[in-house]
């Protein structure tokens, strides 16, 4: 008998007003999935030196993509999770908001002193690569470019152009590697630290709130 069970995408609504474990167990897992962006750059950087230059910078734009992703996903899980802690859902959108985050975090000091430099440095940490990601559009798109003094070039049409000049070609692989393990070093490290702050807000919250998080 044929089995009808599947793997389907399903999309998740996160409501404010859901119960503070909710929205704790969301967060840590957004740290997970940006963990993984993590182990991905990392097994990049290793194989960097192993792999054709042209899969080395498609695999890396991807997980930058995935970067801006998750990091977006986490910077919304954190403040659910604070704004349910508050008792106000309205803190939300206003924590997001640089206009209204000052008054936003005043809010937080008064209704949660112990989530206030955590919610606070997370955020922070989070501004420019979420205003980054808000550029990619339905009519603006992410690519990653080779940066010259006069010019911005697609690294593998740049290759490609010099497929009958050995020399020439065999030098812009070695640029490009090297820039490449930069690049994805530098998002690591990135991650790292978004994710440590985020740890810092989860420990914060199980001594603002009386929710136990589950062994």
């Amino acid at each position: 008998m044929a089995s009808e069970s599947s793997l389907r995408f399903y999309w998740i609504e996160t409501k404010q007003h859901d119960a503070v474990g909710k929205h704790w167990g969301q967060l840590a897992g957004a740290t997970h999935r940006l963990r993984y962006v993590i182990d991905m750059l990392e097994e990049l950087v290793d194989d960097a030196n192993r792999t054709e230059t042209e899969n080395t910078i498609t695999r890396l734009e991807y997980h930058a993509e995935n970067y801006y992703s998750r990091v977006y996903e986490l910077r919304e899980r954190a403040v659910g999770l604070t704004a349910s802690i508050c008792g106000n859902p309205a803190l939300a959108k206003e924590l997001k908001s640089q206009k209204q985050r000052a008054t936003a975090l005043s809010a937080v000091q008064r209704k949660a002193p112990h989530l206030f430099n955590s919610i606070k440095n997370l955020l922070s940490s989070l501004d420019e690569d979420v205003g980054a990601r808000n550029f990619h559009t339905h009519d603006t798109f992410l690519r990653l470019g080779l940066w010259t003094e006069h010019d911005v070039h697609d690294p593998v049409d740049a290759l490609n152009d010099l497929h009958h000049e050995p020399l020439e070609r065999a030098w812009l692989e070695d640029l490009l590697r090297a820039e490449a393990t930069k690049l994805a070093e530098a998002y690591r490290n990135k991650a790292q630290q978004i994710i440590d702050a985020a740890f810092n807000l989860l420990r914060d919250s199980e001594r603002e709130s009386r929710w136990t998080p589950p062994v």
